[in-house]
């Protein structure tokens, strides 16, 4: 922590980076559900020719699930 500690420009890139893990973990934690962007549109990513969902920039599983944070944590098993 020193090291980090030791410039401002460390201390923000720290801050960005540990605020950026902190809203993954919560979105897995509280929304992700199995079938939602998995199986968008038909595309289930489980056939081949569906498998560049899983590198896309454009269609991210992080982005998705904070964009349907509601309906995806609604459907969710004993919520």
């Amino acid at each position: 922590m020193s090291w980090i500690d030791a410039s401002s420009w460390r201390k923000g890139l720290f801050s960005v980076f540990l605020g950026w893990s902190i809203v993954v973990q919560f979105v897995g934690a509280f929304a992700y559900d199995l079938i939602s962007w998995h199986k968008v549109e038909g595309m289930n990513i489980d056939r081949p020719e569906y498998r560049h969902r899983l590198w896309s920039w454009k269609d991210c599983e992080i982005a998705y699930y904070m964009a349907h944070f509601s309906e995806s944590r609604a459907r969710r098993p004993g919520w």
